[in-house]
């Protein structure tokens, strides 16, 4: 039984980390103590570039917009808008939707123009 909750607790560990960027072994290469020197390597706040619809509703939620005005300007479902939000937010390791895009601002994730700053 403890055999069974260690081998989920390491699979949960290494999703953990593919997610937070990390690229696992060839199924030929994996060796334990290759697979900790990667572990190991990875980065915490590894900059993880967000996709364009992450990107384009962080921008949208940046301006004050709602879940549901995003998503209708967006011309998508409103739990889309919302899935779009969240992974921006993971992406980022931001807490709130406010965090995230202070956290892409100072990424360099999102731009504001000049243009913007005059208007």
């Amino acid at each position: 039984m403890a055999r069974q909750i260690d081998r989920i607790a390491y699979g949960k560990l290494v999703r953990a980390f593919v997610r937070a960027g990390w690229n696992p072994p060839r199924p030929s290469d994996r060796v334990a103590h290759r697979i900790i020197e990667d572990i190991a390597s990875v980065q915490p706040n590894a900059k993880l570039g967000l996709a364009p619809q992450e990107r384009t509703a962080l921008r949208l939620a940046s301006e004050g917009l709602t879940v549901q005005q995003t998503a209708d300007v967006m011309g998508i479902g409103f739990e889309a808008a919302k899935d779009y939000l969240a992974r921006a937010r993971r992406r980022l390791g931001a807490r709130n939707t406010p965090h995230a895009v202070a956290l892409a601002l100072r990424n360099g994730e999102l731009v504001i123009d000049d243009e913007e700053l005059a208007a």
